[in-house]
């Protein structure tokens, strides 16, 4: 069987009709990622999805995964219908399932560096309610203090630094 020489319009045809089987597959599934819009539940937002894989649970590794199986998937598409990918074919399916990689990629980790934010700010917000009952102790104590014996004068000041250290 020879190959033919394939075009970006050929491909793309191709790969809308398999997509466009694969979601009436997915219709009549109970198991479905379809919303009852007839919408995917995951939107093909690259961002969407990068977000979306982050609430599942998902690792970075996973996400970067899902794309390249995407890859292989087209490439084996292809290869089914004799399409052979080659030259800039080749690189433009690249550029764009990398360029996919690298939205999802970054809006995944935007998210991890915000909840990591929240969590530190958290985390700091009781830390400074914890210390802020004994310091207020100690600052009204040592209000009290000076209202007893005075407001120490010069050469007090140098005996109160000195017992400090």
């Amino acid at each position: 069987m020879s190959r033919v020489k394939p075009t970006s319009v050929q491909l793309a045809d191709l790969i809308a009709s398999q997509a466009d089987a694969l979601l009436a597959t997915r219709r009549e599934s109970p198991d479905t990622l379809i919303d009852d819009s007839g919408a995917f539940a995951t939107s093909d937002n690259p961002v969407i999805h990068g977000l979306d894989r982050l609430n599942l649970g998902f690792d970075l590794e996973e996400v970067v995964s899902e794309y390249n199986a995407l890859r292989n998937a087209v490439l084996e598409l292809a290869g089914s219908h004799q399409i052979q990918l080659t030259g800039s074919l080749i690189h433009s399916v690249n550029r764009v399932i990398d360029g996919a990689i690298g939205i999802a990629v970054k809006a995944f980790s935007a998210q991890q560096a915000l909840e990591i934010r929240a969590r530190r700010n958290e985390y700091l917000a009781f830390t400074v309610h914890d210390l802020s009952a004994p310091l207020a102790s100690l600052s009204l104590a040592t209000t009290l203090l000076e209202r007893q014996i005075g407001a120490p004068t010069g050469a007090d000041k140098i005996e109160l630094i000195r017992r400090k250290r």
